[in-house]
Formats: C-alpha cells, sequence, structure tokens
C-alpha cells in the first residue's frame, strides 16, 4: 500500500478539489439562475471571438480584398506595438478583440481555472474545445 504521507496528501488534495468543486457548481448554479456576473460565455457565443471574427469580415469586405491573412490583426497589433513599445509584450492580443469577445474569453479563463482547481482537467480542455478554442486544450495537455 501507499505510505501514510501519501495517503495523507491524495486525501488534502481530494478534499481541496471537492471545495473548488462545491464553488464551481455554486458559481454555475447562479449563472443559470441569471445571476450578475455570468460564469460562462453564453451558448449564442460558443464560437471563437465572433464579434472580433465579424467585425474583421465587414472590413475584409469594405477594404474590397477577396483572401484574409489569418495573422493580420496580429499583425497590426505587432506594428501599433513597435511604434509605441510602451509593452513588454511583442504583441497585445486584447488590443484587437471585441469588448464581448474580451469578456467571454475572461468568463472561459475563469471558468477552466475553477475546473482544474477542482481536478476536472477532462472537463477545462471540452469547454475550450466547445467554444472553438481546441488549441487551448492541445496545450494544457501537451
Amino acid at each position: 500500500g501507499a505510505s501514510l504521507p501519501l495517503r495523507r496528501l491524495t486525501a488534502a488534495l481530494g478534499w481541496i478539489e471537492a471545495c473548488h468543486g462545491r464553488r464551481f457548481e455554486e458559481a454555475l448554479q447562479s449563472d443559470y439562475e441569471g445571476g450578475e456576473d455570468p460564469l460562462l460565455p453564453p451558448p449564442r457565443r460558443r464560437t471563437m471571438w465572433p464579434g472580433t471574427l465579424a467585425r474583421l469580415k465587414r472590413q475584409r469586405a469594405a477594404s474590397g480584398t477577396k483572401l484574409f491573412h489569418p495573422d493580420a490583426p496580429l499583425q497590426s497589433a505587432f506594428d501599433r506595438n513597435n511604434r509605441s513599445s510602451c509593452s513588454s509584450s511583442p504583441v497585445d492580443v486584447s488590443s484587437f478583440l471585441a469588448p464581448d469577445d474580451e469578456a467571454d474569453d475572461a468568463r472561459l479563463m475563469r471558468a477552466c481555472l475553477m475546473l482544474f482547481q477542482s481536478g476536472r482537467v477532462e472537463e477545462a480542455t471540452r469547454l475550450v474545445d466547445d467554444c472553438g478554442q481546441p488549441w487551448r486544450a492541445a496545450s494544457w495537455t501537451g
């Protein structure tokens, strides 16, 4: 069998995960009851940054270009950051996200953190995959 210290650590980890799990379930229940600070992005927004994507498509249509370069938002953000050089990061990703998308992304990351804290890694990876961000799940699981 496992040593006593290992069993104690396993029991402590189980208790901590259960506490975080209850906190997640309470937040989720509040979300379903129409709480003021929803835990998850709304179901209609379960794609990756729909507002930003719509804006980029409108800009592309208005400019008359036929093709859209997938790195265009990052390139323009990179150009802005190089001019001001006040950020230590080469690209401020939030600088091109629509405000609703940024709020939904923050909700998604908060929900995933709560799932990780409660030991529910598979649920967190499924959630980001369902929200159109499978690259997050891939980076978390290796």
